[in-house]
């Protein structure tokens, strides 16, 4: 069975659902998110030990699945941030106006100055005054400058 026909039969089925039901299980159905399901399944792992062991004990003591399973979700993990900037870059190139007579893309101008004032000059002001304010005022950073600097 395709999953297009799969789909409509599945639909018609809904459709004869009383609107009451058909709205619980439309709300049930926008609550399993893929965070959810993270959480679901890091529950299992974590609170049943056979898969727990098998997942992260060492070869020896039983871990089987920690030598290609785990160490490849491991290392998927240690790209994930140069993977969402890959991500984000090729959304933001798609979403730019093509001006005409040219071969790329161009940002426009005012959409670029707000991103650097907000970016460099907002969040830089209001960053260093939080930290002043926490350092001198509250006491709760210490007496460390080298801290504050850092930090600022």
């Amino acid at each position: 069975m395709r999953i297009s026909s799969l789909e409509s039969t599945a639909s018609k089925h809904f459709n004869r659902l009383p609107t009451r039901l058909q709205s619980t299980l439309s709300y049930i159905a926008s609550l399993l998110n893929p965070t959810l399901w993270g959480a679901l399944i890091s529950l299992f792992v974590g609170l049943t030990p056979s898969v727990h062991r098998a997942l992260f004990a060492n070869s020896q003591d039983g871990g089987w699945l920690n030598v290609w399973f785990t160490s490849s979700v491991r290392n998927i993990g240690d790209l994930f941030t140069s993977l969402q900037m890959f991500v984000v870059g090729t959304k933001l190139s798609d979403s730019l106006v093509m001006p005409k007579g040219s071969s790329s893309p161009c940002p426009p101008n005012k959409a670029i100055a707000i991103i650097f004032l907000v970016r460099f000059v907002f969040w830089g002001v209001f960053s260093i005054l939080i930290i002043y304010i926490l350092a001198t005022k509250t006491k709760l950073l210490g007496d460390d400058p080298m801290l504050w600097w850092s930090m600022m």
